[in-house]
């Protein structure tokens, strides 16, 4: 018996609005990262069949976060944005991220410091490789 436990993808490009590409309802029971893998694939490949070249970034939380996840993404040639799970070894390879690595994030709300020279905002993002 299927429940009401559904996924959605969208698209949506800094002109358009987003778009629903794909949808999966699943057991009730099922959870929230499974079949995430071949739906995002299929996504993609719904977006690229609509005639899509601009690179393809996926966004997604921790609950979706697997390495399934990123393989599928990688062989569709995409992007992406992956927020992990806060653990012991995440905090950890955070910590060992250099202080001059991290850039703030422009928010909408963020304000330009003219003392400073940069942008104050409430997140900062650094790129790390994390296995």
């Amino acid at each position: 018996m299927r429940g009401l436990h559904f996924q959605i993808v969208t698209a949506s490009t800094p002109s358009s609005r987003p778009v629903i590409v794909a949808t999966r309802l699943r057991k009730g029971s099922a959870g929230s990262g499974k079949g995430a893998a071949s739906l995002v694939a299929e996504a993609i490949r719904a977006v690229r069949e609509a005639g899509v070249k601009a690179t393809i970034v996926v966004r997604a939380d921790s609950a979706f976060f697997s390495a399934k996840l990123v393989k599928a993404i990688r062989a569709a040639r995409a992007l992406f944005s992956i927020t992990v799970g806060n653990t012991a070894p995440i905090r950890t390879a955070i910590a060992q991220v250099p202080e001059s690595a991290w850039q703030p994030i422009k928010y909408r709300d963020a304000l330009w410091d003219e003392d400073e020279r940069r942008w104050v905002s409430e997140a900062e993002i650094a790129e790390s490789r994390y296995t």
